[in-house]
């Protein structure tokens, strides 16, 4: 009762990746945080599209299709 998750999403596995691979470019590689936070960023986004074209919500061109509802934690 005391622990709540963030409900999931379409690509929802990438964002958690993604700040897990910028924590370990920062940490032990050296870069800069900035940077590897916009690198983080193209990729998610890029995740984020390529499912809501597989799930029809838009199109290959980014035409919306139908609404997404985000879920909401009860």
């Amino acid at each position: 009762r005391w622990i709540n998750d963030t409900e999931k999403t379409p690509a929802a596995y990438m964002l958690e990746r993604e700040l897990s691979n910028v924590w370990n470019k920062v940490v032990y590689n050296g870069y800069n945080v900035r940077t590897a936070i916009e690198d983080a960023v193209v990729v998610i986004n890029k995740e984020i599209t390529r499912k809501m074209i597989e799930f029809g919500y838009i199109d290959k061109n980014g035409k919306k299709l139908k609404d997404y509802q985000l879920p909401q934690l009860k």
